[in-house]
């Protein structure tokens, strides 16, 4: 679901209520039908939002995520946040663009943002009655928005034990995990040696199929634990899911990623393609860019090098 649907509902709620509620199934899909006839008529007659027909915290959060001027966009969620003290989104964006000379001091302004929404969470009782439907609600989406960028930046720390609690919580309170925090948490479990909650979570999540991240992190996590049995099972899986699976170490190796970045990401990710082992390497580079995995993709190569078979002798 897009910012634009997520406003496009929070001005239903407001319909809705604004005409006395829906106390049946009836009442609601009437409302629902009355609104969407009401909103799509409007589109054509609605303002261009800028900065002076920009009115509510929304319209400035949308200014805010639209720009590209890292000044502009923290100085339209100031404005998103003086007139919504409690506006997350407006509150992330501060603290994770505002050029700070230690990142450090970005992750400990994001820390106090996760504070203040742990409080709304609980104030408004949605950790009593709502954990693990978190994506489900859009009044509880900013605060898994705020600790993913929390998430990012203790990776970027270098915490990664923080950093894996922050993932456990995000896929603790939306099952679903909507936001693929999982992606990047499976790699750091392969960075910290965690065999048995890597595991657990590739369990969790196996109704949705095999993901590459996942499996990419976990086969890695296999070879530097010494099981290389499992490494190589799970790297043949990797393999049948991306057919590129050793064009991408073979890549790595010939220090040949950035060609392959240029020329088969040029449509943007595909699936199943090298373009989406490559976009895996970027986003978990705390990972796939270190000395220490180097060895792994040697490895890799190795097991997944074609063999020729040996022609027998004519006697």
């Amino acid at each position: 679901m897009s910012r634009d649907t997520e406003r496009a509902i929070k001005e239903l709620y407001d319909y809705i209520e604004k005409h006395g509620g829906a106390d049946t199934e009836e009442d609601l899909r009437r409302l629902t039908n009355q609104f969407m006839m009401e909103y799509n008529a409007s589109l054509p007659d609605r303002p261009v939002l800028d900065e002076d027909s920009a009115e509510t915290s929304d319209d400035w959060m949308e200014l805010a995520e639209e720009t590209d001027d890292k000044d502009d966009a923290i100085r339209y969620a100031r404005n998103a946040l003086s007139l919504d003290p409690d506006n997350l989104d407006a509150e992330t964006m501060i603290a994770f663009n505002t050029e700070y000379e230690d990142v450090f001091e970005n992750l400990l302004a994001m820390r106090k943002v996760c504070d203040h929404g742990e409080k709304l969470m609980r104030q408004k009782g949605y950790l009593d009655k709502d954990v693990g439907d978190f994506w489900m609600i859009l009044e509880t989406r900013p605060y898994i928005r705020a600790l993913g960028m929390r998430m990012k930046l203790e990776i970027y720390c270098g915490m990664y034990r923080l950093a894996e609690a922050t993932g456990e919580e995000i896929i603790r309170l939306n099952n679903n995990d909507n936001t693929g925090a999982r992606l990047a948490l499976m790699s750091l479990y392969a960075t910290t040696l965690d065999q048995k909650p890597a595991e657990k979570l590739y369990e969790r999540f196996s109704e949705y199929g095999p993901d590459s991240s996942m499996l990419l992190a976990l086969s890695a996590l296999y070879f530097r634990l010494g099981n290389f049995d499992k490494a190589e099972e799970t790297l043949r899986d990797l393999q049948h899911k991306n057919k590129d699976t050793r064009r991408f170490f073979k890549a790595l190796i010939d220090q040949k990623i950035d060609d392959c970045r240029t020329d088969d990401m040029a449509l943007g990710y595909q699936p199943g393609t090298i373009s989406e082992l490559i976009t895996i390497f970027d986003e978990n580079s705390f990972l796939w860019q270190s000395e220490a995995i180097i060895s792994y993709y040697l490895w890799s190569d190795q097991k997944l090098k074609p063999h020729r078979k040996l022609k027998k002798r004519r006697k």
